[in-house]
């Protein structure tokens, strides 16, 4: 069996809060049967990416829908995939009908979004407006030697 490897914060993260961070990344050590609807979508040729999603959904005073996915984009660097997350280039991909940044706050590495989905195919609900914070943190966990093992990206 694959061990996990220990992760290294960056020590420029260290004096930020990052519990949205240690939240998403509580969410994705649960046990695999927390999670189900599992979807899997099979790359059409060689160069697309095959992608994992699972869903979950915890209710109490709010409802709260948690979306893990894991996709594997080959012939991509991590660099190259974090680039294409910067918001300034997600606007060029994204198919929502309004994605933008009304604040940005580079202290926090972060952003807060606007964005409006598409009407779903339900009758009687309408396109929904979304306010959400993203953290971009790039070599946010190194490796001993000090160079980037990985960029985290949470909304």
């Amino acid at each position: 069996m694959e061990s996990t490897p220990t992760l290294k914060v960056n020590p420029i993260y260290e004096s930020q809060d990052n519990s949205a961070v240690d939240t998403f990344l509580g969410y994705l050590s649960l046990p695999q049967d927390a999670w189900k609807d599992k979807a899997i979508t099979e790359p059409k040729k060689d160069s697309d990416p095959q992608i994992w999603a699972w869903n979950r959904a915890e209710k109490s005073s709010k409802t709260e829908i948690q979306i893990k996915m894991r996709a594997v984009f080959p012939n991509i660097t991590m660099d190259k995939f974090f680039e294409f997350l910067q918001p300034e280039n997600a606007i060029h991909w994204n198919d929502l009908p309004v994605f933008k940044v009304i604040q940005e706050l580079p202290e926090e590495n972060a952003n807060i979004m606007y964005t409006q989905s598409k009407k779903p195919s339900v009758p009687l609900v309408d396109k929904r407006d979304f306010i959400s914070k993203q953290y971009l943190k790039k070599g946010y966990f190194i490796n001993d030697d000090g160079t980037d093992a990985a960029h985290v990206s949470v909304r």
